[in-house]
């Protein structure tokens, strides 16, 4: 049941049905349509100054709730996600469940305004361009200007992390990146503006010099070979043969032959597992620990 008024009767089904068939015509989509049909007429039993009032008193609201969240947020004048409007209203609801469960859900401004982007247009903020497609109805200049903010990002994200980041580890500081540019991508979009993340990673490593860990190419003797010196190197540094956790932890320490410090993952499938490949690195020296009377490797599960 819609919060608003009641189901519509059978004749408008029929006439907006009737529309959507006519639109598609003409090479229209749904979404044009929504926006030529007042909520009332989609969603209840007709143009009551009832029903009419009730959405008016929504939208005011709607929009109240936008401005004050912009406002809160520091987003005058920045672009505004559905993302951001989500996190806000899931804090609020923690801060305060009864007060913060008043605030409207994503679907809720849909219903009134046909998309949250709308809504936000119409509080006199700024709302993020729709995703799908999206390369096409930028400009070429817009483009650049975009490409230009994501080599600048990525150089932010790697000064903080020492690092050429992946594109997953570019995107745990989405957030960040947003309040610090005032706008972000997410590396799943990245292809509007590049080919692949190397191509973004590369622009920004040639703009600022930026170094750039390439995993060498290695057959699978080489790799273990490359993989005992780490470790033996790792110990030399750090004064211990590490656990798996630690070598995660403190490989940025190092610089391998190569730029190439991998994961300990990668550690495990070439040797079979974290022990073997400790046993491989350091023979008759891989600590071991007293548990119910038979010794086994330390933390290395």
């Amino acid at each position: 049941m819609h919060d608003l008024v009641s189901r519509p009767k059978s004749g408008e089904r029929a006439r907006f049905a009737f529309r959507m068939d006519q639109m598609a015509a003409e090479g229209k989509g749904a979404s044009a349509l929504i926006a030529t049909e007042p909520l009332v007429d989609r969603v209840g039993g007709g143009k009551s100054e009832g029903a009419v009032s009730e959405l008016e008193k929504r939208k005011e609201e709607a929009i109240r709730q936008l401005k004050k969240f912009a406002k809160e947020k520091g987003l005058l004048g920045k672009q505004i996600r559905e993302r951001d409007w989500e996190d806000y209203a899931y804090d609020e609801k923690l801060k305060d469940r009864k007060e913060g469960g008043k605030l409207f859900a994503i679907s809720t401004f849909r219903r009134i305004f046909g998309t949250f982007s709308e809504a936000v247009r119409q509080a006199g903020l700024i709302p993020v361009e729709a995703r799908g497609g999206k390369k096409g109805k930028l400009s070429e200049e817009e483009l650049e200007r975009r490409r230009e903010i994501i080599v600048d990002q990525i150089k932010w994200v790697y000064e903080k992390i020492g690092r050429m980041p992946g594109g997953d580890k570019f995107g745990k500081y989405a957030k960040e990146l947003f309040r610090e540019f005032g706008w972000s991508v997410t590396t799943g979009s990245i292809s509007i503006y590049f080919e692949k993340w190397g191509d973004a990673t590369a622009a920004a490593a040639e703009k600022y010099a930026l170094k750039v860990a390439k995993k060498p190419k290695m057959n699978e003797r080489e790799k273990k070979a490359c993989i005992i010196e780490l470790l033996k190197g790792y110990r030399e540094k750090l004064g211990d043969i590490p656990t798996l956790k630690e070598w995660d932890r403190n490989k940025k320490e190092l610089t391998g032959e190569f730029g190439w410090i991998p994961h300990s993952r990668t550690i495990s499938d070439a040797f079979g597992g974290w022990p073997l490949a400790i046993k491989a690195a350091f023979p008759g020296e891989e600590p071991q620990r007293n548990v119910g009377g038979t010794n086994v490797y330390y933390d290395y599960y």
